[in-house]
């Protein structure tokens, strides 16, 4: 990945106020490499975590999407 490639996909992140991506990145990121490193024999765990993960921050998004609706 080249830095302007870093770059554009910071803009996105939080200019359009998409903050919140930045740190579901950053937590499939950081679990990937542990579960590669210390679940080499369960390989579904991943699939389990990263579920699980997407679902939490699925519910996050949501939360925020309806209190950014009751302040308009």
């Amino acid at each position: 990945m080249e830095i302007s490639d870093a770059q554009g996909e910071m803009r996105f992140n939080f200019h359009y106020g998409m903050g919140l991506f930045a740190f579901l990145s950053g937590a499939l990121w950081v679990l990937g490499i542990l579960v590669t490193t210390h679940l080499v024999q369960g390989f579904s765990a991943g699939a389990w975590i990263t579920g699980i993960i997407l679902l939490i921050f699925a519910f996050m998004g949501r939360a925020r999407v309806m209190r950014e609706e009751r302040v308009d």
